[in-house]
């Protein structure tokens, strides 16, 4: 059992005051660390953020937020509970530290897929982003989840700063680092060498979307699989929105079908369907979820390779060659 902090405990005493069981649930890639806790019949989520990311401020902010959510009836959100001062963000050895109901569910989308369970993923999507819309931002918030009409997605602008990056010589530093027989390396060396043909026809498609003009509002942005929680065919949960500002709704789509229906049209058709029939979409907006999708596609693999032989951080490679080897699936079959 996790031995949390004294004043953690005195920050919750009516979860961590009485009899519990803690284990952590997961590392995260974001640096942050969860333990899911039990206490009586209730489980909650005890989140401790890493000490360089996100600042007090947004995070503050996103709280904020899952509380609109929350009280505008959105019953698979977790809105952080507040300690016995009343934050719902508290600082104990220089970290950030939350506590949050845990929700129901498993992540089993691909162990058991079905039209049902796509439709339901995107309509709760649609839900939360009809939700998001409404949120009033301070001014300290605004700049994190705000809303603004008619601009170019953010993601584009960043997306193409990035490939520009790779193509200025970025790729050939990854491609000389991949030169010895271990598996990371192998597949690192597959991808750069798909990427070295797809990130000008990447770099292209971007180009011409700054010119797509679409509302921007709060949006998860790496809302995929794994944060998409069902009992039965139902969402019960989407987790983990840590990523959380204003952005186009189409990266959210891109993000969380890229994920779920990979390079399956029919898929691709049907949960766009059953989106709107929650909510509409600009034809801007939908011509800009397929080139967010296909620039997620050669950027993504590229940010784990970044890490490796750029950053020279270190994390679990075994645990991120499963998913680049499904996202190198997708950069093979990536056509203009």
């Amino acid at each position: 059992m996790q031995r949390f902090s004294r004043q953690l405990i005195a920050a919750f005493p009516a979860v961590l005051g009485q009899p519990f069981d803690a284990v952590q649930a997961s590392g995260g890639y974001s640096g942050a660390i969860v333990w899911k806790v039990t206490s009586g019949s209730s489980c909650f989520a005890v989140r401790r953020w890493p000490r360089t990311g996100l600042t007090a401020t947004r995070i503050r902010g996103l709280h904020r937020l899952l509380h609109h959510l929350s009280v505008s009836g959105l019953t698979f959100v977790a809105p952080p509970i507040a300690s016995v001062s009343g934050e719902t963000l508290i600082t104990i050895d220089g970290f950030l530290w939350q506590m949050e109901p845990w929700l129901p569910g498993e992540a089993s989308f691909h162990s058991s897929s079905t039209d049902q369970k796509l439709s339901s993923a995107v309509q709760a999507l649609a839900k939360w982003h009809k939700a998001a819309i409404r949120f009033q931002p301070t001014a300290n918030e605004a700049a994190w989840f705000g809303s603004k009409q008619m601009e170019t997605s953010p993601a584009v602008l960043e997306r193409l700063q990035i490939a520009e990056g790779w193509l200025r010589g970025e790729l050939d530093v990854v491609m000389n680092g991949a030169n010895t027989q271990s598996d990371f390396d192998s597949i690192a060396a597959k991808i750069s060498q798909a990427c070295k043909y797809a990130l000008p026809m990447i770099q292209s498609e971007l180009m011409q979307a700054q010119r797509l003009q679409v509302d921007l509002q709060p949006c998860l942005r790496d809302v995929w699989h794994d944060h998409v929680l069902f009992e039965g065919d139902e969402v019960s949960g989407i987790i983990d929105p840590s990523a959380c500002r204003t952005e186009c709704i189409a990266t959210d789509l891109a993000r969380l079908l890229g994920s779920l229906a990979g390079d399956d049209q029919s898929m691709w058709q049907t949960a766009l369907m059953a989106y709107e029939r929650e909510r509409k979409l600009s034809a801007d907006a939908r011509s800009l979820i397929r080139v967010l999708d296909r620039s997620a596609v050669v950027l993504g693999p590229l940010t784990w390779l970044r890490r490796r032989y750029i950053s020279n951080e270190s994390f679990n490679e075994a645990a991120v060659l499963t998913r680049l080897q499904t996202q190198l699936e997708r950069l093979m079959a990536l056509r203009p």
